[in-house]
Parts: structure tokens; C-alpha cells; sequence
């Protein structure tokens, strides 16, 4: 591959993409121009979902916008009309997971337990929903340190319930990780989680 980029056949450009470009070789980002690009910010990206979805209300877009955390074509699919339709369900479900008891939340994991499918894209869902409320990505100073401090190692505990989930009882992951989150309600309402 080095001999292909150092010695390219006459009117050939490569373009590599990455997140994380110190993990490439020297060689190879040596031979490299780099170009940054940054995500949206939520504004412009509420701005052109709302042009390309006249249908879709500003503060919808926005809302959008802001949970795509700047990636366009994550907002886009989410501001098309299927998508929009699924994300009514999946913030009902938000609701249902950070306002039940444990009782409710147990019986959520034995509804979702037998697809797999789903339970991944709960966790996922969870990620971005608690991610996005941390401001990740964002320049939004209004959060608070013991907030983040509350907030990181849920996020830890919902990226290890997504390893877990391939080799684990689906059940056992979803009442695991909904005790860590009654938990984590009663530390941001400064008390105890509800049982």
C-alpha cells in the first residue's frame, strides 16, 4: 500500500477518512494534506433540515439537530418521516425509563428481552440520550461538574451493557443497567432513587 501512495498512477487521489489520525502510520500521514472538518453546529444544521423538511416544525428540527450532535446525515435520517414516527415511540419510551419504578423498569426487560435487535438500539438510544444531555460535542456551559461527574459512568455502564448484551441473558443486562439508572435519578434529583 506504501509503494501505491508514495508512487499513485497518474490523476489518482486518495481520500482517507478518520477519527483518529494519530493512529495512523508516519509514513502514510506524512504523504497526507490534511483537512479538518468540523460538525454543524446546531443552528445551521436546524436551518437546513428545516429547508429540506418544510413539514418538520423549527423547534422539531432543532431538537434534531441538537440530538444528532452536529452530524448532518444523522439528522437527516431523523427528520425523515418514518424516522419521525419511530422517535415519537422510542421518547415514550425515554419517559417510561426515566420516570417508572423498578417494577415498570423490570418489566420493561422482560418485554424487550427476546429481541436482541432492539435491546441494541435501547442502548444506543441511551447513549445519545445521556451523551447528548451531557453536551457532548456541544459548546453548552450549563452543565455542571458533579452533573458530568454523575453522568460519565452511566455512560460507561450503558457501553459495557452493549458488550455484554452479545453473550449475556438480555434480561439480566436491561436490570442491571435500569438499577444504575434509578441510581443515577436519585443523584440529579439529589436523593434517593425510587424502588
Amino acid at each position: 500500500f506504501l509503494k501505491l501512495l508514495e508512487e499513485p498512477p497518474a490523476g489518482t487521489h486518495f481520500i482517507l477518512s478518520t477519527g483518529q489520525a494519530a493512529r495512523l502510520q508516519p509514513t502514510i500521514l506524512s504523504r497526507c494534506q490534511i483537512l479538518k472538518i468540523d460538525r454543524l453546529g446546531i443552528a445551521e444544521l436546524g436551518a437546513a433540515l428545516h429547508a429540506a423538511f418544510p413539514d418538520l416544525q423549527p423547534e422539531e428540527a432543532a431538537e434534531i439537530a441538537r440530538r444528532s450532535q452536529g452530524l448532518p446525515e444523522r439528522a437527516r435520517q431523523a427528520a425523515a418521516p418514518e424516522a419521525l414516527a419511530r422517535r415519537q415511540s422510542d421518547l415514550a419510551l425515554r419517559e417510561r425509563i426515566m420516570h417508572g419504578d423498578l417494577t415498570d423498569l423490570f418489566r420493561l426487560a422482560e418485554e424487550m428481552e427476546k429481541n436482541k435487535d432492539e435491546v441494541e438500539r435501547l442502548l444506543i438510544n441511551l447513549s445519545d440520550w445521556f451523551g447528548t444531555d451531557l453536551g457532548l460535542g456541544q459548546a453548552d456551559s450549563s452543565f455542571s461538574a458533579g452533573r458530568i461527574r454523575a453522568i460519565a459512568p452511566l455512560l460507561e455502564e450503558i457501553a459495557l451493557s452493549r458488550q455484554l448484551i452479545k453473550n449475556v441473558n438480555a434480561r439480566l443486562v436491561l436490570d442491571v443497567l435500569f438499577i444504575e439508572i434509578l441510581r443515577f435519578r436519585g443523584v440529579l434529583q439529589g436523593g434517593r432513587a425510587s424502588s
